[in-house]
């Protein structure tokens, strides 16, 4: 199993935007075979929100960013934001 979490700061000016995009990618990724889960979780103490993503496998993942919905949306949305996304993949433990 692996976890992924992208942090994402959007533009609160652009936070309506930042919003749909990352609906319509949720709703495609959720269809994908290798997704177990994929949320969008908002800091409690932060102007920032998470991806918070649950693949199978590292194959699985490797496919998610090849799809071309991906390819489009994320480059949308990377534009909305006021800095990079922060990425970090997890392995479980227990």
């Amino acid at each position: 199993m692996l976890y992924v979490y992208c942090k994402l700061t959007p533009d609160p000016e652009k936070t309506d935007e930042f919003l749909s995009v990352v609906k319509e990618l949720i709703d495609k990724t959720r269809t994908e075979p290798g997704c177990v889960s994929f949320e969008l979780v908002k800091a409690d103490n932060g102007p920032y929100y998470a991806l918070a993503e649950k693949f199978i496998d590292r194959d699985a993942l490797r496919a998610h960013t090849q799809y071309d919905y991906f390819t489009s949306l994320f480059p949308r949305l990377k534009s909305l934001l006021t800095v990079p996304p922060e990425v970090t993949n997890h392995d479980l433990v227990y």
